[in-house]
């Protein structure tokens, strides 16, 4: 498919479910991917409310929380979108609360457009709470898109029979619903009208010197004992299993076991960690510097848990650790156990603790040949973000004909 010209760029609304910041997720991929393919030319980017009573709630309390931005502010380096945060005035806990903080929603985002001129754009909601939203801004399309199933995550039987009932409105108003994964294709089918199937891709070209002599690792990254035991991404229970990890860094004490990204353990699984010198949590990583981290990979891991939450996930990291053309060990989870089956030689997928450790091993043993690299290097490239954002460009014109 030809490019999008310019002359055809559209406004989008952006609802995401995550503020815009250093750590790059599909979201950020999408709109970096629809500037460029002139498939937008202006967008809004939609964070999570402003909730106003939690903020005054804990500076009561003592915390130093800060209150969020308000108003529409551009996203440096990033020309052509701009970052918005409704405001809640009120706490989420009952319903005529939800039902005040909706529309105060609603006539905020219904002000913003104004003062942007936005007439008639597109509406992409990645935020399922967002789904009261829709119908409201007199947008000319709608696209729902489904990065994890969260109805199984959820754990709450209040908030997962909302979330039930916003997920099933989005998937029947939606002039297309895009999910990033086949098993979330499968769970949906039944839901949504017009279902789309866009895996998360990768940029290779942004890991392409990984591995060259020249390419030094990050001065953090570069004090790390060799071998390193890698994990990219967020560090979150509901995916790394903690317990995977700690015996990990148990049975290669001579190496470092390091997980780069955001730590969002609670107090009790860091407290599993904690005791074990060769465990590193680096926190937040920037995606400019993601890889500089990955060159000092030998093995990269995927720990994670293996739950219906994991496999309804397309990780990103996937596509960014072929396209470093790194030997990856990962549990049975969505994406990896595919490729793993096709690409034995390439990937491998185990599950259970002590098969994941024999991995590990052997993935030490054999190294990294050059054709291994190569190999990986090459499937990463039929993963690409533009390829991504051509297919969503083809539905967006068959939504608009």
């Amino acid at each position: 498919m030809s490019p999008t010209s310019q002359n055809d760029a559209r406004d989008i609304v952006f609802v995401s479910l995550e503020a815009w910041d250093e750590v790059w997720r599909r979201n950020q991929f999408l709109v970096a991917g629809f500037l460029q393919a002139g498939l937008a030319k202006r967008v809004l980017w939609v964070e999570p409310p402003r909730n106003l009573a939690l903020w005054l709630i804990g500076r009561l309390r003592g915390q130093k929380t800060i209150l969020p931005r308000a108003g529409i502010a551009p996203i440096a380096d990033m020309t052509g979108v701009f970052r918005f945060a409704p405001p809640q005035p009120l706490p989420n806990t009952l319903a005529p609360f939800r039902w005040v903080n909706e529309r105060v929603e609603r006539y905020s985002m219904k002000r913003a457009l104004r003062q942007m001129n936005m007439a008639r754009p597109l509406l992409w909601v990645n935020n399922h709470w967002a789904a009261h939203i829709a119908g409201h801004l007199g947008e000319s399309g709608l696209i729902y898109d489904i990065t994890d199933d969260w109805l199984v995550w959820e754990r709450t039987l209040s908030r997962r029979q909302r979330l039930q009932r916003f997920d099933a409105l989005l998937c029947e108003r939606a002039d297309a619903t895009i999910v990033c994964s086949p098993q979330l294709l499968e769970r949906k089918r039944g839901l949504a009208k017009h279902l789309h199937l866009v895996p998360n891709g990768v940029d290779a070209a942004h890991y392409s010197r990984i591995g060259d002599s020249d390419f030094v690792p990050h001065p953090t990254a570069s004090r790390w004992k060799k071998p390193v035991l890698g994990y990219l991404g967020t560090v979150h229970p509901d995916r790394v299993d903690v317990e995977m990890v700690a015996e990990v860094a148990r049975a290669f004490p001579d190496a470092t076991v390091a997980l780069v990204g955001p730590n969002m353990l609670p107090p009790e699984d860091r407290a599993k960690l904690e005791p074990l010198p060769n465990v590193v949590l680096t926190g937040s990583v920037s995606y400019a510097d993601v890889p500089t981290f990955l060159t000092a990979f030998d093995v990269a891991l995927v720990p994670h848990v293996e739950t219906p939450f994991t496999q309804s996930l397309n990780p990103i990291k996937l596509g960014e650790y072929l396209a470093a053309g790194l030997p990856v060990v990962s549990t049975r989870v969505a994406g990896f156990v595919e490729v793993a089956d096709e690409h034995p030689t390439l990937l491998r997928a185990v599950s259970g603790n002590s098969p994941f450790l024999e991995a590990c091993h052997a993935a030490l043993a054999e190294g990294n040949p050059e054709s291994c690299r190569r190999a990986r290097r090459e499937l990463a490239q039929t993963m690409s973000w533009d390829g991504r954002v051509a297919s969503i460009a083809r539905i967006v014109e068959d939504i608009e004909a």
